[in-house]
């Protein structure tokens, strides 16, 4: 379950929420949501260590709405590797200041990855505490349907003034197609597919996008009309994974109608 906060002060009815994903899993909790988390936790910090073998250099990082900091977590305890080579610094930023017990929760980490906290609230100050072209990787997971869509473009810009030219951004949040009427209790507005493609492209190059979950009635339409998956591997898959895990996997070919998509995106040199 969501932990739902309220906060102290909230100017622009923000919706403050963070799934404690670690609670979930460990009482056995599989919801698709969940196990979506997880995945794209996972992404990021692999993400992290190619981009720093890549480059030949530990990245500094960015992470917009940066809750308890689940991919520095997922990279300090499940690689076994030099966290030193991949991460220089690490900057997070958080409207509830109840991340930084992050800081009593895993202090060894937060000290080797040189780990920042920013309390701020983006729809009243968008600006970000850092240097231009100074972030070689920047994500956002599950933020951007929390804040009402006016105040998106202002934080968006930030983010591309600190990132490096060729720097990489991942950004997740959910695809809504049809009125935004009927939205979870802690969304505030749901963006189309379209429109945050075009959002996102007026200022990255567009590497990847993939769906999160899917619902299956939307994946059985899709695949009957375009067939990227071959119905052979669909139902390998139907009889290896339950529905939970299912919803997450055939999800990737179809990010234009699943509920969720991830955007791998990267600065112009």
């Amino acid at each position: 379950m969501s932990e739902r906060r309220k906060l102290e002060v909230n100017a622009n009815d923000s919706k403050n929420t963070r799934m404690p994903v670690a609670v979930d899993i460990g009482a056995g909790g599989t919801k698709t949501d969940h196990l979506a988390h997880l995945s794209r936790f996972g992404k990021i910090a692999d993400l992290m260590i190619k981009e720093s073998r890549a480059l030949g250099h530990p990245l500094n990082l960015l992470d917009i709405g940066c809750g308890d900091v689940f991919p520095l977590q997922i990279l300090n305890k499940a690689h076994v590797i030099r966290k030193t080579d991949v991460v220089a610094s690490y900057r997070g930023v958080d409207i509830d200041p109840v991340v930084e017990r992050i800081f009593d929760k895993a202090p060894s980490m937060c000290e080797n990855m040189n780990v920042t906290i920013e309390i701020q609230d983006l729809t009243v100050n968008p600006v970000l505490n850092l240097e231009d072209a100074s972030i070689d990787f920047a994500w956002t997971c599950e933020v951007i349907e929390h804040m009402k869509p006016e105040f998106i473009a202002a934080w968006l810009d930030e983010v591309y003034r600190v990132m490096k030219p060729g720097a990489l951004l991942y950004v997740s949040t959910p695809n809504h197609e049809g009125s935004n009427a009927k939205l979870p209790k802690d969304h505030v507005y749901e963006w189309g597919y379209e429109e945050l493609k075009n959002e996102l492209e007026s200022r990255w190059d567009l590497l990847e996008h993939t769906g999160t979950f899917i619902q299956m009635p939307r994946f059985n339409r899709a695949q009957k009309e375009h067939g990227r998956i071959p119905p052979e591997l669909v139902e390998i898959f139907k009889s290896r994974f339950d529905g939970f895990w299912l919803r997450n996997v055939l999800a990737a070919p179809y990010p234009e109608v699943a509920n969720n998509v991830n955007w791998l995106l990267r600065k112009p040199a």
